[in-house]
């Protein structure tokens, strides 16, 4: 989502580190923000996106193909035929060391997510693309290891940008075709 001459001209980038969660529930990583991160001068209308991130693949349990990183904060202008969290990143396969068990997955972003302006907490779910055929079938072929956090390794750096309310309710409405 763009709106031209619509954005504000500072962004704000929040580097999230497994290390440093608050907590894990299942493959769900939320981290605290302390609101005096933020200037409360922002609007309320803003994106997020992925900058950049890695996992490692000695920081998850089982096979994996790709790793798929949800914003669980939700967001206005995605879908899900799963009725899922928005995908927020996508990792492939980008180095593999000497171990068959060294790899790094990059994560590239998925788009921009219309979400809430300034969120003092952020969770993602990070799960493989397999799924395991337990119960049913939803459960993630791996999880990140939540019980040492030396052994997880998931970095993600998120933009947050922040659009002018009044231009981008504009740009809406100019989009909004009234049925007759």
């Amino acid at each position: 989502m763009e709106f031209p001459e619509n954005s504000y001209s500072v962004d704000d980038y929040i580097t999230l580190n497994a290390r440093d969660r608050q907590s894990v529930n299942g493959n769900v990583l939320t981290w605290a923000i302390p609101q005096t991160y933020y200037t409360n001068r922002r609007s309320q209308v803003c994106t997020v996106e992925v900058v950049s991130g890695c996992v490692a693949e000695n920081s998850v349990n089982g096979s994996v193909d790709m790793v798929i990183i949800s914003y669980e904060n939700g967001a206005q202008n995605s879908y899900s035929s799963s009725n899922a969290s928005p995908v927020i990143g996508i990792a492939g396969q980008s180095v593999r060391g000497s171990n068959v068990n060294d790899e790094t997955f990059s994560i590239a972003a998925a788009g921009q997510l219309l979400t809430q302006a300034r969120p003092n907490r952020i969770s993602l779910r990070v799960e493989s693309s397999r799924r395991a055929s337990l119960g049913n079938g939803t459960t993630p072929a791996f999880a990140l290891v939540p019980n040492d956090a030396n052994d997880c390794q998931f970095v993600i750096c998120l933009k947050f940008k922040y659009y002018n309310q009044l231009k981008t309710a504009s740009n809406l409405e100019d989009q909004f075709d009234m049925p007759l």
